[in-house]
């Protein structure tokens, strides 16, 4: 049985950010906030009833600061480990369909979603985009607010490792930010990933909620940005990706006219070539280190499946790269 304590050790033994520090004690999650997330947290307040009903959308309750009482049992529970309890921490409520997956699964390999869960995730992301339209964030995001900047950011490391020596992608990617300019960006949740998501289906009959959770990078995106980004995510799994890409194409076809569309895709292949360029940049950076030995040992021992990962997984983002590129190139 895996205990509150296994897995707050796991959840921090496996994070790619060596600054994030989450506790669970008694059903709740006790977290470090930047002021992005807690302003996130003030806006979702307000908004979650109507996004319970019209988006099918749960997030986490915010329960404020921590109390005395709370940080004395959170630093009895934890009291050995090598990461002492801060005193700065709040409180939140967890959610009931996200589980913990490994590496692989979280970049699709073996993930358990149906062609439905695609058109159930779509269609709530949609909504969230209309009736968050009025938001005004005291704390927005902006991170990759330019895309050529941040392939930029990236590229002398990447092109050394795959041994390019021109401007790609950076090109369609400059093409793209020309072609977007003037678009109204809207509220987005902007690092939605297959373990911070799911679906939750009670009794499994029709009804269902898309629970998210980890709001700290919630701000404002051009309409398909979090739509690109799951694909992305789906790097280890092309049979996957091909469902997911066929519903989402499926559904902009039936809900939103032609200008939209193409602003959309323009939108949503240039953040899978920002994404799949980042991901083979942290990657080499070693920004994936813990979740690999998590998985795999830290020792020799499976050093092969250790290489045999990266190396698949940096691939699998090449190929994204290249197919972000031709569709930026056919479009604009």
């Amino acid at each position: 049985m895996i205990t509150e304590r296994d897995e707050t050790l796991r959840i921090q033994g496996t994070s790619v950010r060596g600054e994030s520090e989450v506790w669970i004690l008694d059903g709740y999650f006790y977290k470090k906030m930047t002021e992005n997330e807690l302003d996130a947290y003030v806006h979702l307040g307000k908004y979650s009833t109507q996004l319970e009903e019209e988006a099918r959308i749960s997030v986490p309750r915010f329960h404020g600061n921590i109390a005395s009482g709370e940080l004395f049992s959170l630093r009895t529970v934890y009291n050995g480990v090598a990461r002492s309890v801060s005193e700065d921490l709040y409180k939140i409520s967890t959610l009931h369909a996200i589980g913990y997956k490994d590496i692989e699964e979280k970049f699709g390999y073996n993930l358990d979603y149906t062609p439905d869960d695609f058109d159930r995730i779509f269609k709530s992301l949609s909504n969230m985009r209309k009736i968050m339209s009025n938001v005004q964030l005291e704390f927005p995001e902006d991170y990759e607010s330019s895309a050529p900047e941040l392939i930029t950011k990236s590229k002398l490391k990447v092109d050394e490792y795959l041994g390019v020596d021109n401007d790609y992608p950076l090109l369609a990617i400059k093409r793209s930010q020309l072609f977007l300019e003037g678009t109204v960006q809207k509220i987005a949740h902007r690092d939605l990933n297959w373990s911070n998501m799911g679906i939750l289906k009670p009794n499994g009959g029709s009804m269902w909620n898309l629970e998210i959770a980890d709001w700290g990078s919630f701000g404002f995106a051009f309409a398909g940005y979090d739509e690109g980004r799951l694909f992305t995510r789906l790097s280890l799994n092309q049979d996957m990706q091909d469902i997911y890409l066929s519903r989402l194409l499926n559904n902009l076809n039936n809900n939103i006219n032609n200008e939209e569309v193409n602003k959309f895709l323009v939108s949503f292949w240039r953040t899978v070539v920002v994404r799949s360029h980042r991901e083979i940049y942290l990657t080499v950076s070693g920004r994936y280190e813990n979740p690999v030995n998590f998985k795999y040992g830290k020792g020799d021992d499976n050093l092969d499946k250790k290489v045999q990962f990266y190396q698949g997984f940096i691939e699998s983002h090449k190929n994204l790269i290249k197919k972000g590129v031709d569709k930026l190139n056919e479009m604009i």
